[in-house]
């Protein structure tokens, strides 16, 4: 999984990946460190535009992972609504 963080259409201040032991998969645990690092980084870097994530469509785990946290589909790529509990 990679995350874009970006304060604009051409600035990306962060990129992230999100990679789980296998013995860790399928337990729910990546969406809450998905939900947990994007909780930081509001909270450190207080961004103004959108968080994006950009995650390859065969990739049906990460997407479920994403949407759990508060992403959402976008024309291009998921991006962070809000977190769901």
């Amino acid at each position: 999984m990679k995350v874009c963080f970006r304060t604009g259409a051409l600035f990306n201040i962060g990129t992230g990946h999100v990679m789980l032991n296998l013995l860790f998969l399928g337990k729910g645990l990546g969406s809450k460190v998905i939900k947990l690092g994007v909780e930081r980084f509001i909270m450190e870097k207080k961004p103004v535009m959108q968080i994006i994530a950009e995650i390859k469509k065969e990739n049906v785990a990460s997407i479920k992972a994403f949407e759990k946290a508060g992403f959402e589909e976008g024309p291009f790529a998921y991006i962070f609504k809000s977190v769901k509990n």
